[in-house]
Formats: C-alpha cells, sequence, structure tokens
C-alpha cells in the first residue's frame, strides 16, 4: 500500500502581520508612483527622444515626491510637537488655516515687492527676515498636512500604524506626491493643502506662550 504523506506548509518567516501591515502602505508608494508616471505620460510619445523624456519626467515626479516624503517626516522627527499641534488645527479648522496661509502668503509678496525698492543691502536684509521664517513655517505645515492627512487614512482603512506619527506624514505626504501626478487638479490640491499647513503652523506659532 503507498503511503501518502501530507507536507505541512511552512511558516512564514517575514515580518509579523501588524508589523508587515504598517509597512505596506507606506513602501508601496513607490511602485504605485512608477505606474502613475507610466501612465501619465503623453500618448503621442513615439519617437525614442520623446520616451526620453517622458523617463526623465516621471523620474522627477518620482524623486520629488520620495524628497518630499522624506523633509516632511526629517522635520516631523525633528519638531514632533510643533507638527503634531499644527496637524490637529489643519484637521480641526482647514478654512480657518487656508485663510491665514493665504494672508501669509500676501505678506511675503508685499514684503518682496517692497524689498525691490529698498537699497540693495536693506533689500536683502528684509526679505531674509520674512522668507526665512516663512519657509520653515512652510516646512512644518507640510508635515502638518501630511500628518492630518495621513492619520486620517490610517484611521479609516484600521491600519495597525495609525498611533504612529512618523508613519501618517509618511503615508499623508505619498497620498499627496500620487495627487500631484494628476495633471491641474492635482497641483491645484497640492497648493491648497500646502496653504491649509503654512495657515495651521502660523497660527500655532501665534498661540504659542513664551
Amino acid at each position: 500500500m503507498a503511503e501518502t504523506s501530507r507536507r505541512s506548509p511552512r511558516g512564514h518567516r517575514g515580518l509579523p502581520r501588524p508589523a508587515a501591515a504598517r509597512l505596506t502602505l507606506p513602501l508601496l508608494i513607490v511602485p504605485t508612483l512608477l505606474r502613475a508616471a507610466e501612465s501619465a505620460a503623453p500618448a503621442s510619445a513615439s519617437s525614442g527622444g520623446d520616451m526620453g523624456q517622458v523617463v526623465l519626467a516621471g523620474l522627477a515626479i518620482l524623486l520629488l515626491t520620495v524628497g518630499f516624503m522624506a523633509l516632511t517626516t526629517f522635520w516631523q522627527l525633528l519638531r514632533p510637537a510643533r507638527c503634531r499641534a499644527a496637524a490637529v488645527l489643519a484637521g480641526q479648522s482647514p478654512f480657518r488655516c487656508w485663510i491665514y496661509g493665504i494672508l501669509t502668503l500676501l505678506i511675503v509678496i508685499l514684503q518682496l515687492a517692497l524689498a525691490k525698492t529698498l537699497p540693495p543691502l536693506l533689500g536683502i536684509l528684509l526679505t531674509l527676515a520674512f522668507t526665512l521664517p516663512c519657509f520653515i513655517l512652510l516646512l512644518i505645515g507640510a508635515a502638518a498636512v501630511a500628518h492630518a492627512l495621513g492619520e486620517k487614512l490610517l484611521t479609516n482603512t484600521g491600519s495597525p500604524g495609525q498611533m504612529s506619527d512618523v508613519w501618517a506624514v509618511l503615508t499623508g505626504s505619498a497620498l499627496l506626491g500620487l495627487l500631484n501626478l494628476m495633471p491641474v487638479i492635482g497641483q491645484v490640491i497640492t497648493v491648497l493643502a500646502l496653504c491649509i499647513g503654512l495657515g495651521a503652523a502660523v497660527r500655532r506659532a501665534l498661540r504659542r506662550r513664551p
């Protein structure tokens, strides 16, 4: 009589389920970005030169998105309390934060116009005095709005990483990168989100007690 033996499947030696689920959403962004960049390429790119331009454009978009993810994550790690507080403001009152962001940009634009009428040295000093703080606030705001979007997405999907601020920023910045691949609409959404983040950072800075 022939004996039949059943081979039990080998156990998976990879990451545990919670850790794998945490890594799944942010780490699958890169291949998704590559596929989205290919689908966003013009259909008329038939020659070798056009195809090369399409590949370069796709790589540029991918690098910008990865750079944005790294930059927002860096600021989340560098200033976690500020980014968290600004993210709460962005999630609670996005329209008010957008108004603050628009007003901040208008102030910077008026300052740049005023700097052109001043002597060169004084104009440079005035420009640095306004643009450097605004740039730092914009970085904090970008991390804040990415945190708010990522936390919302992770919470709605029931991801185990929903309690992690870093995973929230990574997921939100990757989502903004994917949206930015959409022509015109994606850029409008990205600018709108950055204005909300900037306004949230400004509101948080104004509320800070000495």
